[in-house]
């Protein structure tokens, strides 16, 4: 057992422990060292929610006569940082490790853009970030349904509640590259389970429950509020529930990366492939290698044809230098040689490098039986998490946390001024002591236009004024309001607070562009999870999109790509199957494109490009784009249809300098009456054309002028609308 392992795993578990009792030793202790994070998470969560008082504050409080009031500033800045985060669906850049590939590339890329879409991404991505906010971590996954698209199977996006999630205590890298195991930890029912292993319904019946549940700590949950989690709902069916263990583990296992010069394939396999690989068939033609035979035997022909021809010219040669032709030798003639690549291997043709690596594996546990193993594709488990405060544990603190005694502040703050409002509306008098009959006095007191008899020999009375509140707890108040939003990475204009924006329309837009950057530290979190997300996505596609398939992505700008992969040819020729857009070999990396997903100022871009317009850096088509013209398609083919009379019209002009310069010259050459007869019947033909010339410019300057007034004038009432506003 190597030192990791020792490190992590309890004493009592070793080498022949079976899986199922080693996974649950495992996850009953990590979920003892877990637990206090958890129920902390928990509380977390109900705090963001509004249960914001204890129940000792809330005691506390009554017998003080103040209201538990809560003024909620955390929740409304996490929808909002929620919302900046995943305006748009991220955006990838796939980059490929040989240039051949940038084509495959770009197509990966619109995969990555597939899935994210087909999976509702945007959905599973605000979960994620609402985790990262409140529990600090956020979990997304890559898994493979083999059931969707009709059987041929779709590589899938979802996410994982953090509270279902248990990692190795050990863990420092904040992707938990350096954990050996993590475990998904559910209760299902007996039904659900069925639906899960659909073929093992024998294994699901026998499985047996058990007493683990993910109630992260009962001294936390509370149902005096509006709160309620899946906890207070209880069980809701009478069937048997079972715990599913969902173990992505890590393995050593020995890969070979192997590269065929011939060819240029590079490819990366295991041992058992490795085997398989070897058993691979090729053809020598002289120094050529070839994976097809027909093609060996057309290079044998072709070769032994030149040979021919070359023994022939010798033999010429040889009687017209009075030479014995038998004295020329006669070529042998070529055949292709069969090799295994095994025995290219071992010639040093085909490269081989052998090393130990890593490999991510899933078992699949159901009460305590395994239901599953299954080796997944890459070096990366497909549960990513993206973590808020890294402190080089799994248990990081959220923001929500640390924004608590910010809310708590205020919270009490609007408990003493509603106390204070409270009391001052409730006048206290202070009255000598025989001056008055207070029974008499209390009745009359609260009715208005009433007079009291009062006895001042026995002193006056005194109304007593509560103390006015110190300006200092309100300016506490604001601030603190302030620092919560600063702490989510968030400022007042971007959550909706337009109270202090400036009055100018180009001001505003560039203090929202600036206060993104506030966010930016956040932002940097998500895409490193994106990217790595990303990462684990390539290495299933390549795995499973094995077949043809078509793919149709809506991109941003509402226009549709399609993309076609593994399409198979069959060549006229040879008859062998050739694979268009193979997208399962080759290496690629890829990275979150940095700010893609935030929301861009669709003011702000049109004011940009109308000014690049007008410095002639670009052409109105690009201005028009930015738009919200209904008609876009319209007008751009009519923009279309002038930028084609303008090209015309150039071409005209150009005829026309060529017929002058022809005038010209015929001009100085007329030296008799017939001559000038024609010059001027020449001159009449292109006052012609000069005038049809003239009439097509006319037009084309009226058309241009035209889409030139539609974009000002949408560019001016955008402004005029953003001024209302």
């Amino acid at each position: 057992m190597d030192d990791h392992l020792g490190r992590i795993l309890p004493p009592m578990i070793n080498a022949k422990m079976s899986i199922v009792d080693e996974t649950l030793q495992l996850v009953n202790d990590w979920k003892s060292k877990a637990d206090p994070w958890r129920a902390k998470v928990r509380e977390n969560q109900m705090f963001r929610f509004g249960e914001q008082w204890s129940q000792d504050q809330k005691d506390q409080a009554t017998s003080r006569g103040l209201l538990t009031a809560v003024v909620n500033r955390i929740h409304p800045a996490v929808e909002s940082g929620k919302a900046m985060m995943t305006a748009h669906r991220p955006s990838f850049r796939v980059a490929p490790r040989e240039d051949s590939d940038n084509k495959i590339a770009h197509i990966l890329s619109g995969l990555l853009a597939f899935i994210f879409d087909k999976s509702n991404g945007i959905m599973h991505t605000r979960q994620a970030i609402d985790d990262y906010y409140t529990a600090a971590i956020g979990y997304l996954v890559i898994d493979y349904d083999a059931t969707q698209d009709m059987g041929k199977g779709e590589v899938t996006l979802s996410t994982e509640d953090p509270l279902d999630v248990i990692v190795d205590p050990t863990s420092k890298n904040r992707l938990f590259d350096d954990a050996n195991d993590i475990f998904v930890v559910k209760r299902v029912t007996k039904s659900v389970a069925n639906a899960i292993f659909k073929k093992q319904g024998k294994k699901v019946k026998e499985a047996s429950g058990d007493s683990f549940t993910q109630d992260p700590g009962a001294d936390v949950v509370s149902t005096t509020g509006d709160v309620f989690f899946q906890e207070h709902i209880g069980d809701v069916s009478d069937e048997e529930y079972v715990q599913l263990i969902d173990r992505y583990t890590k393995k050593n296992i020995v890969e070979c990366e192997i590269f065929e010069s011939f060819s240029g394939l590079e490819k990366r396999m295991n041992l058992k492939e490795y085997e398989e690989y070897k058993k691979e068939e090729v053809w020598a033609v002289g120094q050529n290698i070839f994976e097809n035979e027909k093609e060996a035997v057309q290079a044998a022909q072709a070769e032994n044809q030149a040979m021919q021809q070359q023994y022939l010219d010798q033999a010429d040669q040889a009687v017209v230098q009075g030479l014995r032709i038998d004295d020329v030798p006669k070529p042998e003639p070529v055949q292709p040689v069969p090799y295994t690549k095994g025995q290219l291997v071992d010639g040093g043709i085909i490269q081989k490098l052998q090393f130990n690596v890593a490999k991510p594996y899933k078992y699949r546990i159901l009460g305590h039986t395994l239901m599953k193993t299954e080796e997944l594709p890459g070096y990366h488990f497909p549960i990513v998490p993206i973590i808020s405060n890294h402190n080089r544990t799994p248990y990081p603190t959220s923001d929500v946390a640390l924004a608590k005694g910010l809310q708590q502040y205020i919270n009490k703050v609007k408990a003493i001024t509603i106390a204070h409002s409270q009391a001052s509306t409730n006048l206290k008098v202070l009255l000598p002591e025989g001056s008055v009959d207070m029974d008499d006095f209390e009745e009359k007191w609260g009715r208005p236009s009433v007079g009291i008899q009062v006895d001042f020999s026995e002193g006056s009375p005194v109304v007593a004024q509560p103390t006015p509140l110190s300006n200092e707890l309100f300016a506490g108040e604001a601030t603190a309001k302030n620092d919560i939003s600063h702490l989510l990475g968030l400022y007042e204009l971007s959550m909706g607070n337009a109270s202090n924006a400036p009055d100018t329309h180009k001001a505003t837009i560039a203090i929202d562009e600036f206060g993104q950057r506030a966010i930016r530290s956040k932002l940097l979190d998500v895409e490193i999870g994106l990217t790595r997300i990303a990462t684990v996505a390539l290495a299933y596609i390549q795995k499973y999109y094995t077949t043809e398939k078509i793919f149709r992505v809506m991109q941003p700008n509402n226009s549709m790509s399609e993309y076609v992969v593994n399409k198979r040819l069959v060549d006229d020729k040879t008859k062998e199957i050739q694979i268009i857009n193979n997208i399962t070999i080759g290496a690629y990396d890829v990275v979150a494109v940095a700010g893609s997903t935030l929301p861009t100022n669709r003011y702000a871009e049109l004011e940009i490009h109308t000014d690049a317009y007008e410095k002639g850096i670009i052409d109105q088509v690009e201005v028009l784009k930015k738009t919200e013209v209904y008609d876009m398609e319209g007008v751009l083919q009519r923009t279309d249809k002038v930028g084609q009379l303008e090209a015309a019209l150039g071409e005209s002009q150009e005829k026309v300098k060529e017929l002058e310069g022809d005038l010209q010259t015929r001009d100085r050459e007329s030296v008799n009456l017939k001559k000038r007869v024609e010059v001027e019947k020449f001159k009449a033909d292109l006052d012609m054309i000069k005038n049809r010339m003239q009439a097509s410019e006319s037009l084309f300057g009226d058309r241009l002028n035209d889409i030139l007034s539609q974009i000002k004038s949408l560019s001016s009432d955008t402004k005029k609308d953003k001024e209302k506003e």
